[in-house]
């Protein structure tokens, strides 16, 4: 019995640093999953997310759950699309964003840590109600951002967005305060 302790004990510490390296690159690649950066996207990078766009699984307009998993990493390149990355046709973006958004806290968390990178107007303003209306993510940079829109032409925008709930919405972003 003691001799298959002895050889338990002796393979667990041959094993141990390959365990530890194992668990060591888990930590990283949690660590460098937030270390993506909206202004080190590249123009390669947008070409290439823009070209995976169009091919990602979709359900009448929306796109289908699926294509959560291979959009999932391109957080960072959607969100530093400009106009004129996107042309014209917004819709698709904010389709994805939706999806995104929706499917894991961990985008909300980012969408809100780096809110002030999001380059397009369209696309910063919908993410904007997103996270004040649908998570817990809100800060208080972006709910100073919504009130600031309702007083200029950024309103139309939310107007959009909100559609026929938009009065209703507009209270709801004046009335909010945060805690400090």
């Amino acid at each position: 019995m003691l001799d298959n302790i002895e050889l338990c004990q002796e393979l667990a510490l041959q094993k141990l640093p390959l365990v530890l390296l194992f668990l060591l690159c888990g930590l990283l690649a949690i660590c460098s999953y937030d270390q993506r950066t909206i202004s080190a996207v590249s123009a390669t990078d947008k070409a290439k997310f823009l070209r995976l766009m169009t091919t990602l699984p979709t359900a009448g307009e929306f796109f289908a759950d699926p294509a959560y998993p291979i959009a999932n990493p391109y957080l960072h390149v959607l969100l530093s699309l400009d106009k004129n990355d996107i042309g014209m046709d917004i819709y698709p973006f904010v389709a994805l964003s939706r999806l995104l958004h929706d499917a894991s806290k961990q985008n909300r968390v980012f969408a809100a840590r780096h809110f002030n990178e999001i380059r397009h107007e369209w696309l910063k303003m919908f993410w904007a109600v997103l996270l004040f209306e649908y998570s817990n993510e809100c800060t208080e940079e972006i709910v100073l951002y919504l009130k600031s829109s309702l007083n200029d032409n950024r309103s139309q925008i939310i107007q959009s967005i909100a559609g026929p709930e938009f009065e209703k919405l507009k209270v709801r972003i004046l009335m909010t305060t945060m805690p400090k």
